[in-house]
This record gives C-alpha cells, sequence and structure tokens, in this order.
C-alpha cells in the first residue's frame, strides 16, 4: 500500500508516493515527521508513545500505547511503527480529527482480530470500512471477510436533508431576531456567536468550523460601506492537499454586508473586547467571555461543538420560556404546519449553510455564482439545491401568516356542505352556534369558515401554486439541460416572490 505524502514543505501542491512497511533506509519518514513539526503540526517526538498533534484549532492525542498485538508475524513495536507511518501520510491528507479517528479505529480492529487473524466482532459501517481498507489491504487479502460491516445503505449519495419544510428556519429567524431586540448584555454576549453565525452564514455559504475562525478584527470600512474578513474552507477542492495550517487551508475572503449586519458585529465586538486577556490568537470569538458569565471552563479557543452547546441553550430557552415543541424528524410531517404554530424540529449548524445556497437559488442568481461561492468542484453541486426551493417558498408564505398571528389552514371537509352563511370575508358553514369557536365571528382558522377566493389567504395560495408549478418547469429544464427556459423559468420564480412581498410585506433573508 502507497502513502501519499508531500516530499517537500515548500512545495505543497506536489506528492510523493511511500511504501510505509518499505525499510528506515528507502524513505526515512522521520525526515516527514521533523517537516511537519515545523510546520507546527506535532507536538511531540517520533519516538513518543502518546502523539499530540495541532492545527491551531484542534488538538489531538493518539495513544500507541493502546496497541496490545503485532499484526500477524510483526512484533507490536513494528507494527506501532507503521502506524505511525501511516498517520504521517494521513495529516497530510485529512483533518486532524479524521486522522485520530482513522489511527484509533485501525488500533481496535488490530487488537479485536488478535493481529488481523480473527474475524472482527466490533460492527463498523461501510464508510469507516472504506477509510480503513487502504491500510488493512496491505496485510490482508479479503478485507471484507475479516471486518463485520453494518449493511445498512447511510446515505447512498443523497443529498443533505434538511429539516423539513423549511418551517423551522423561519420560526428560528423571527424568535433570534426579536430575542436579540430585546436582551440585556450578559445575554448578547453569551448568545452574540449564534446570532452572528445565523445573520451571517444565512447569506455567505460559510462552513461552521470556517465561521469559529473569523479573523479578530472582522471588519473592514471603505468608501462604498462594510466588508467582512471572513474565512472559507479551501479543503473540498479536489486535489487539494490540506497543510493544517489555518492561513492555507482557511483563506481569508472580503465579503461586503449590510450596515445592520456591520452593526451587530461592532455591538459584539465592544461587548468583549476587555475579555481576551492572553489570549493571543487571531480570533474575534473567545470563550473567556462565556466562561466569566456561564461559570464554564472551557478552552479559550472557541470552537464548532462551543456554538452547538449555544444553539441547544437557546433552543431550550424557546421551549422554556416560549411554549414550543421541539419535534423529531421521524414524526409525522403531514399537515404539521397546520395545525401546530409554537415547533420547530431540531436543526443541524452546517443546515445553514446550505440554506443560504438555496436562498440564492430563489433570489436567481447562478448556478455558477453559487458554485464559487460554495466551493464546489462542479456546477451539478450546487443545481441540486433546486429541488429544496419549492419547500422553502411554501414555508415562506407559512411565516408570514405566522408572523401575522393567524393560522394557515387547508381546505376543510365541513366546506362542501351546500347550506352556507355569508359572512365578512367568506362563508361559514356551522349550522349549531354552540360549535362556533370565536366570540368576534368567523375568521381564519376557524374549521367551518370558508374564506372568499379573492381574500388574503387564497392570493397567498394562489401564489404558491405558480411558484411551485414554475419550479416544478425548472427542475425539468436543468435536467434536460435547457439552458435558456430555465433562466425564464428562475426570473418568473422571482416575479412571483417579488409580488409576494408587496402583497404580504417582506420577509427577512435568512
Amino acid at each position: 500500500m502507497l502513502c501519499r505524502t508531500y516530499a517537500n514543505s515548500h512545495i505543497p501542491n506536489e506528492r510523493v508516493d511511500l511504501d510505509i512497511t518499505s525499510s528506515d533506509s528507502d524513505y526515512p519518514f522521520e525526515v516527514i515527521f521533523d517537516e511537519q513539526k515545523k510546520r507546527g503540526i506535532h507536538l511531540c517526538s517520533f519516538d513518543d508513545m502518546n502523539w499530540t498533534l495541532t492545527d491551531k484549532y484542534d488538538q489531538v492525542s493518539i495513544n500507541y500505547f493502546n496497541v496490545s498485538v503485532g499484526i500477524r508475524d510483526l512484533t507490536r513495536n513494528e507494527t506501532i511503527k507503521i502506524l505511525k507511518k501511516y498517520c504521517i501520510g494521513l495529516v497530510d491528507d485529512r483533518v486532524l480529527a479524521s486522522v485520530r479517528e482513522i489511527i484509533n479505529g485501525l488500533i481496535r480492529i488490530i487488537n479485536s482480530t488478535n493481529g488481523l487473524i480473527e474475524k472482527s466482532k466490533e460492527i463498523i459501517t461501510e464508510n469507516e470500512a472504506r477509510d480503513y481498507a487502504s491500510f488493512l489491504d496491505l496485510f490482508v487479502e479479503e478485507v471484507d471477510e475479516l471486518l463485520n460491516i453494518s449493511n445498512v445503505d447511510e446515505s447512498n449519495g443523497k443529498p443533505r436533508e434538511l429539516a423539513f419544510d423549511f418551517w423551522t428556519y423561519y420560526v428560528f429567524d423571527f424568535e433570534i431576531k426579536d430575542f436579540w431586540n430585546n436582551a440585556n448584555d450578559n445575554e448578547k454576549i453569551i448568545y452574540g456567536p449564534l446570532y452572528l453565525f445565523w445573520i451571517i452564514c444565512g447569506v455567505i455559504p460559510s462552513r461552521t468550523r470556517a465561521f469559529c475562525l473569523l479573523p479578530r478584527r472582522p471588519l473592514i470600512q471603505k468608501k462604498d460601506g462594510y466588508y467582512l474578513r471572513i474565512r472559507q474552507s479551501a479543503r473540498k477542492r479536489q486535489n487539494r492537499i490540506i497543510t493544517n495550517n489555518v492561513d492555507i487551508d482557511y483563506p481569508i475572503s472580503l465579503y461586503k454586508v449590510t450596515e445592520e449586519i456591520a452593526a451587530i458585529v461592532k455591538e459584539y465586538e465592544a461587548l468583549v473586547k476587555d475579555d481576551y486577556g492572553d489570549y493571543s490568537e487571531d480570533r474575534f470569538f473567545c470563550n473567556n467571555s462565556l466562561n466569566k458569565i456561564l461559570n464554564t471552563k472551557w478552552s479559550d479557543c472557541f470552537k464548532a461543538y462551543h456554538l452547538e452547546r449555544i444553539k441547544e441553550m437557546f433552543c431550550g430557552k424557546l421551549m422554556s420560556e416560549k411554549g414550543y415543541e421541539l419535534v423529531s424528524f421521524d414524526e409525522e410531517k403531514s399537515n404539521l404546519q397546520y395545525t401546530k404554530n409554537k415547533w420547530f424540529s431540531d436543526w443541524r449548524l452546517g443546515d445553514l449553510r446550505h440554506l443560504s445556497m438555496i436562498n440564492m437559488i430563489v433570489m436567481g442568481i447562478s448556478p455558477s455564482v453559487i458554485m464559487e461561492f460554495a466551493g464546489h468542484d462542479s456546477i451539478s453541486s450546487s443545481c441540486h439545491y433546486y429541488n429544496n426551493s419549492i419547500n422553502m417558498n411554501k414555508s415562506r408564505l407559512m411565516s408570514l401568516a405566522y408572523r401575522n398571528g393567524r393560522k394557515f389552514i387547508k381546505k376543510n371537509k365541513y366546506w362542501n356542505s351546500e347550506e352556507r352563511i355569508q359572512v365578512i370575508g367568506g362563508y361559514c358553514h356551522c349550522d349549531d352556534i354552540s360549535k362556533c369557536a370565536s366570540e368576534n365571528g368567523c375568521e381564519i382558522g376557524c374549521e367551518y369558515f370558508e374564506p372568499n377566493k379573492k381574500s388574503e389567504i387564497d392570493k397567498e395560495a394562489e401564489l404558491q401554486f405558480e411558484i411551485d408549478k414554475k419550479v416544478e418547469d425548472l427542475k425539468k429544464f436543468i435536467e434536460l439541460g435547457n439552458k435558456t427556459n430555465a433562466v425564464k423559468a428562475i426570473r418568473t420564480i422571482q416575479d412571483y416572490t417579488k409580488k409576494s412581498e408587496e402583497l404580504y410585506g417582506e420577509t427577512d433573508e435568512i
């Protein structure tokens, strides 16, 4: 098995194929280790049994003492040396968290198979098997017979499923903005990173880890307005070599932002400016302020799991203080939004990057432009976001109804009655006054009330129907490669969206 790695740390785009089972005289891996150590990755010596690696964001440890047996005819020490060589090669191919998981996984497999001789009792996924195969192929002819691989289809290459019906995102957008407008200083310090993540990454498709690496002074003011310095991951590009150097793997890009976003950045900056202390890294977020208020002992470096914890705390506030119900993904989805207003499903931080790209599609931005924003290798990766634009538009209209304080209901079975009474805004189908749910007359939300065809609820439904129809046309044009008609469909969707905003008021972009 050949291990790919750098030939020279000064030529980061060149690779050399090296055999990790070769003798040290053929190629001393310690040379590569020393080059990586000069780049600040290794905080240990090659001969140490407990390795510590860092990229100034993550710090991971690998304990080779955990290797209890040698591979087949190899001694334990020889096996440990081969694992170290393999780790050196992985460092230039994977993020450090993945390096740790792969090496630790290999150690577990070596131990559980008595040195790759007996079948493993540990069940692993197909993805894990693929990660381990390149190493195990060197020693085992039939890897599948050695590993106990789960045959459950994990993803099958399908696009990521977002929180269903997009209702959650609009609810969260409404609530977090309302919260921020009424929050005190301590609350803004605690939830500031989450709010900034929401308003920034909702329009700039940035990965969560890249956002957490926001530079210490992120705003630049120019004659034409404010620009945000934000790091964007370069790791997803084809043939991209990972250096585990923040400045190379996450280069800084400039994006023009609104004065509103700039004001929120400056407000948060003013609140935490005296709390950096001895923290010298070029980072905007630091846990010193959070530790002081929450009485926690988080490390200085703000990471994605800290942001996840803050998100969980905020969702907890929505449930405890505003009576929201957290709905699981496997709960019955059909018509749920018509029966419950105060619910949301659990969303992932990574969803926001995808949501921003769907937002771009709805706004009519070219897939080629989105591809550059997102760092995709091909335009097809960007085009699949069209599939989600129907649900986004539908949930957008739902959110308008929610913000106006009324229910948005479908045609009801009681409307089939021939006998109806004309009332303000529509017709009442109720034949028993005792069933009337409202003391103020008929209203949208009553199961017996049928709105007029020209009522606001019907105008929204009609617009939604037209948007859905055009999005379906757009998907067909994309599949057929009909660029001209696809562009026309995009413009029509934009026109309907604009008309919707004129009729029912603007909805903040998320």
